[in-house]
């Protein structure tokens, strides 16, 4: 791996991940006046903005065997960008409202291929998951108030949209 993969997937998700579940938590209020009366929801809420919105939207992968992907056939060599966003609101798998943001979506109930799957899996994923439950608890600690600025719209970064994340986020503590 090279380093700069190492820093953008320790660093550049994580960010990535905690901008986007701060947005979906404050875009409807209700959410986050849900957390902080009830704690326990906290894993559910981060699983779901892993789903909803995976801050890496899609991966490269070289094809090392003949096959076929939906009735398309790919060869050895061939490179494929999978969606990780895709697989993650796949009707199939997660129901009719799957492009929807649902604290109250049964965790466990498909997988959440935002860090993977099987030798693939992500080896920082719980360090992701731990970082980002301590900054959620954190801020409902201290910023209950917490609430996006009047006139905010999310806008996404300038260029390649590798990364899913507002430009930026504006709050009011």
């Amino acid at each position: 791996m090279h380093s700069f993969q190492l820093i953008l997937a320790g660093t550049d998700t994580t960010a990535s991940l905690i901008t986007n579940l701060l947005h979906e938590l404050l875009v409807d209020r209700t959410r986050w006046e849900r957390l902080l009366a009830d704690r326990s929801l906290v894993p559910a809420a981060i699983e779901e903005s892993l789903r909803h919105d995976a801050p890496l939207q899609y991966v490269l992968r070289t094809v090392t065997g003949e096959s076929e992907i939906s009735g398309c056939p790919v060869k050895p060599g061939d490179r494929l960008a999978v969606s990780l966003q895709s697989a993650n609101w796949d009707e199939r798998a997660w129901g009719a409202d799957a492009a929807d943001y649902s604290l109250d979506r049964p965790m466990g109930q498909a997988t959440t291929m935002t860090f993977g799957y099987g030798i693939h899996t992500c080896l920082g994923a719980p360090l992701a998951r731990l970082q980002t439950r301590v900054v959620l608890e954190q801020l409902l600690d201290r910023f209950p108030d917490l609430r996006l600025a009047p006139g905010y719209h999310r806008e996404p970064p300038p260029g390649l949209v590798m990364i899913r994340r507002p430009a930026r986020l504006d709050v009011v503590l």
